[in-house]
């Protein structure tokens, strides 16, 4: 299957997505606000997970949550980056620290956007138009 696989829903275009946080409210939210945007949303509960539903699902787009038990959002950032199936695919971080050197080592392991939290669902649904505008990305999307 191939990576970017859009669907259309009622006319509009929603993005398949995974969302990884440890925050069980932070998982809510995104799930609920997104799905609501028209998007199909894949919760993960920490990097490992998200990376098995990266695998399973082909998603458009990966949040990650920086600070995550088992694997932390940076190692899954790298793991994504590193694939040849998977580097192309853009991830949005989140993150409740904002320093300089974490936002950098973000950047620097091929991050899209970062989102700070506290965060607002509009906040994420502008990262997403962001990261996902077609100029920005072109023929990105097929493996």
């Amino acid at each position: 299957m191939l990576f970017g696989k859009k669907q259309v829903e009622a006319g509009g275009v929603g993005y398949r997505i995974v969302a990884a946080d440890d925050q069980e409210d932070v998982r809510t939210i995104l799930q609920k606000g997104l799905t609501a945007a028209g998007h199909t949303v894949f919760s993960a509960v920490d990097g490992e997970d998200a990376l098995e539903k990266i695998k399973n699902e082909k998603p458009d787009l990966v949040i990650l949550d920086i600070r995550m038990p088992k694997l932390d959002g940076i190692h899954a950032l790298q793991v994504i980056k590193k694939s040849p199936l998977t580097r192309n695919l853009p991830v949005i971080m989140l993150t409740g620290e904002s320093s300089d050197e974490q936002l950098l080592a973000g950047y620097m392991f091929g991050a899209d956007y970062y989102i700070t939290k506290p965060f607002r669902l509009q906040t994420v649904l502008t990262g997403i138009t962001m990261v996902m505008k077609p100029d920005k990305r072109p023929g990105k999307y097929t493996i």
